[in-house]
């Protein structure tokens, strides 16, 4: 008995380091920690200039911008202001003429 299981085992052994040699023949390299860019390259250059609105005050409102997708430029004035709570009202406040109605 002692002779079969040692045999099962080294039968075991061959059949687990073949099938993972076989198995492993056609998988790809790891890929290498990305490595940055030269120092040459475009990325490196300047950004674009833009305008820091975290932080600034709505127009209408006063109250500071959290995130910058929060606000908006107004076409007209160049103000900003938030999109959704303030720009209806600021356009109606600020760039619509009313005038009182014929009589």
């Amino acid at each position: 008995m002692d002779s079969g299981v040692a045999i099962g085992a080294v039968i075991f052994g061959l059949v687990l380091r073949l099938g993972s040699a076989f198995f492993r023949r056609g998988t790809q390299p790891r890929p290498q920690s990305p490595r940055p860019p030269p120092a040459d390259d475009p990325r490196w250059g300047p950004q674009k200039a833009e305008e820091q609105v975290v932080g600034k005050a709505c127009a209408l409102c006063t109250v500071p911008f959290i995130l910058a997708a929060e606000a908006r430029r107004c076409k007209k004035c160049k103000a900003w202001v938030h999109k959704k709570r303030c720009g209806a009202e600021h356009r109606m406040r600020e760039h619509v003429k009313t005038q009182a109605p014929y009589r």
